[in-house]
């Protein structure tokens, strides 16, 4: 399957290929352990971003910013598409529209980690 890989080392885009176990072909891409998806409104629909979800935990190894997310992410970033049933696809945005959706930045752009816990009462809506 089709996908484009961000690479901030290289501080490039390109298209690579997803085959065989898809988990292991996006955590080597992604060069991590774990992931987490984004959802930009400006990438074509069904288009998925997955990033390091401890980007921000580790020595940063680049960052990107993509139109439509409002924080900088640290680490590549891989798209793949998504059908309607959430099974991974084809990307459907091409290379050159998302070049220019992307800028590649100084780690110095990057968010602070920080964590929140929200408490959950099943019996009170307003707990939110």
């Amino acid at each position: 399957m089709k996908a484009i890989k961000i690479d901030v080392r290289k501080k490039e885009i390109y298209y690579v290929e997803i085959d065989g176990d898809m988990i292991d072909n996006i955590v080597n891409h992604l060069e991590c352990d774990l992931f987490t998806l984004v959802y930009p409104n400006t990438l074509k629909k069904g288009d998925t971003l997955y990033v390091d979800d401890e980007g921000l935990l580790k020595e940063p190894i680049g960052a990107f910013s993509i139109k439509g997310c409002d924080q900088v992410l640290s680490g590549h970033g891989l798209i793949l598409g998504t059908d309607e049933e959430g099974a991974a696809k084809d990307v459907v945005i091409s290379i050159d529209d998302l070049k220019q959706l992307v800028s590649f930045e100084s780690v110095d752009k990057l968010p602070e980690p920080f964590i929140e816990i929200y408490p959950f009462d099943p019996y009170n809506d307003d707990s939110y």
